[in-house]
């Protein structure tokens, strides 16, 4: 398996949007993008970190939102659709919190999944720009994110 990792900011994450697009165009699930959040030490106490064995037994994930973006997949027998998965800490009312705030479900995407430990997952149809995906995550991950979240994420760019 192959992986590259970047460090980028919100407005600087060209390397991610290429490989958003190289996801989308191979439409094998042979590629994945994960994106997290980069905190200072000095900030890594405003969150709880629920991975682990203290996870097993709590009914949320951690509180740092955790993004992992998958292309649509057309090689085998049964098809599946581009997603795009948030981890988080906030619990069974992550929808109602994006809501609130004014994130919504892209209009032609799908919720496929709010769950209060595996967290969100939607589905977005094909002709989807790298763009909007990205625009998205960083808006749903700083809404379930239980303190602001620095201009600075990591991101990691998987290949079977």
């Amino acid at each position: 398996m192959e992986k590259q990792l970047v460090e980028c900011t919100v407005e600087q994450c060209d390397i991610v949007r290429t490989w958003i697009d190289e996801l989308l165009a191979a439409a094998d699930g042979s590629v994945w993008v994960n994106l997290e959040p980069i905190m200072p030490d000095e900030r890594i106490g405003d969150f709880t970190d629920r991975r682990g064995v203290s996870g097993w037994f709590s009914a949320r994930g951690s509180d740092l939102p955790f993004v992992t973006i998958m292309g649509p997949d057309r090689s085998g027998k049964r098809e599946q659709v581009g997603s795009l998965g948030v981890s988080h800490g906030v619990g069974p009312k992550a929808v109602a919190q994006l809501a609130a705030q004014g994130v919504t479900t892209p209009e032609t995407w799908a919720m496929a999944q709010e769950h209060t430990k595996r967290g969100l997952i939607y589905h977005f149809p094909d002709g989807v720009e790298a763009q909007e995906i990205l625009d998205f995550s960083f808006a749903v991950a700083g809404v379930l994110s239980p303190a602001p979240l620095d201009a600075w994420w990591s991101a990691v760019r998987y290949q079977r």
